[in-house]
């Protein structure tokens, strides 16, 4: 239904309200089918009396009109909401849109747990690698103690070059690192076309940093198996998601042809 056309039928209502909010309009909406359930079974249960008793046709009559009356009644104030309903929707829908305008697709583009994971395995591969390149060669040369107690200038330096490669991966190949290219996946943002800094930095770097801390923050992850967009508690947090990179090359060829 055009979005004018439900604009016309509900502008009274709307009007009349200063400050409009869908959520009341939704109440008003459940209240209106509350009443009208209390009342059907008043109507019915006299029209069924008067039916079954042939000496007052008169009445029987009367209460036959004043049912069909009712439900006429009903199909409009049905039809009325229906109306609202849709009304809500578009509203929200134009909210959510003008608050997350970017990398809107089907929830099957968005990467599930498994690939993430196995991804994230290479990339740990990786960043072993550079460490042992970067780190243990300084720690040699000075003969610094390699401890791996947390927070020892060993166990920070090889923090540091975990963050820095998730950081500087992310942002400057816009949104995958080495395992995500290998798997075909990529980060994205629903309030940005490209990732910012500020952005990678609050996932990649905050939110890295949590879950090396505090382990038990992986359990997190799980989140994604309950939401829409496969998102985690640091996508939630930042607006972002994860996307299989052939299925969103795939639609826009769609789209461009």
């Amino acid at each position: 239904m055009p979005n004018d056309f439900l604009d016309k039928k509900i502008d009274g209502e709307i009007d009349e309200t200063k400050h409009f909010d869908l959520n009341d309009f939704q109440k008003e909406i459940e209240m209106e089918e509350f009443a009208q359930s209390l009342n059907r079974p008043v109507v019915e249960e006299e029209a069924s009396n008067a039916t079954n008793q042939e000496e007052i046709p008169s009445r029987t009559k009367e209460i036959l009109f004043d049912l069909e009356a009712e439900k006429m009644k009903e199909k409009e104030l049905a039809l009325n909401r229906e109306i609202r309903r849709q009304y809500i929707h578009e509203k929200q829908r134009e909210e959510e849109l003008a608050e997350k305008p970017y990398h809107r697709y089907p929830s099957y583009f968005y990467t599930g747990f498994w690939l993430r994971f196995f991804a994230y395995l290479v990339d740990l591969v990786v960043v072993g690698s550079i460490g042992r390149i970067l780190v243990d060669p300084i720690f040699s040369a000075f003969q610094l103690e390699k401890s791996t107690v947390p927070y020892s200038p060993y166990a920070l330096a090889h923090l540091a070059v975990f963050l820095l490669y998730f950081i500087l991966m992310t942002k400057l190949s816009n949104g995958q690192t080495i395992g995500k290219m290998i798997f075909g996946i990529r980060v994205v943002c629903f309030r940005e076309e490209n990732l910012s800094w500020a952005t990678v930095i609050v996932r990649e770097g905050f939110g890295r940093y949590l879950m090396q801390v505090w382990f038990f923050m992986y359990g997190l992850y799980l989140i994604l198996f309950f939401n829409e967009r496969k998102q985690q508690a640091a996508d939630l947090f930042c607006d972002t998601s994860v996307v299989t990179e052939n299925l969103v090359k795939a639609s826009q060829v769609t789209v461009a042809n």
